[in-house]
């Protein structure tokens, strides 16, 4: 299932905020997503440094097209024309310790209709 933008929300979460890393909760269709990274720019690109990800849902249920459609919304409503995502080694799951190679992303328009709840 493919996701409407308008049933996703963005909220930092304080409490799980610390030092140079921001935890983000994602609320979604399938349930919440949490994200912790170290954010930091470069002129017009976002890059996520130490990306996890963890999500309600479990395993490989959002999906590359739901991923997409969060990377275009962050870059929509935070005004950068890319984003990167660099992931931290694996502590379980498929292939423990093996760092992920990184993701990029283009910003591509979003009708401003799309981006209201």
């Amino acid at each position: 299932m493919t996701w409407n933008v308008a049933d996703v929300t963005f909220e930092i979460d304080a409490d799980a905020t610390f030092e140079q890393v921001i935890t983000v909760v994602i609320g979604t269709p399938q349930g919440r997503i949490f994200v912790m990274a170290e954010p930091r720019e470069e002129r017009r690109t976002l890059i996520l440094d130490g990306f996890n990800i963890h999500s309600d849902a479990g395993a490989g249920a959002i999906g590359r097209a739901n991923l997409k459609i969060l990377a275009q919304l962050v870059m929509e409503r935070m005004d950068y024309d890319e984003l990167v995502v660099q992931g931290t080694s694996r502590t379980s799951g498929a292939s423990p310790g093996r760092v992920p190679g990184k993701l990029r992303f283009s910003r591509c328009h979003i009708p401003a209709s799309d981006l209201q709840p």
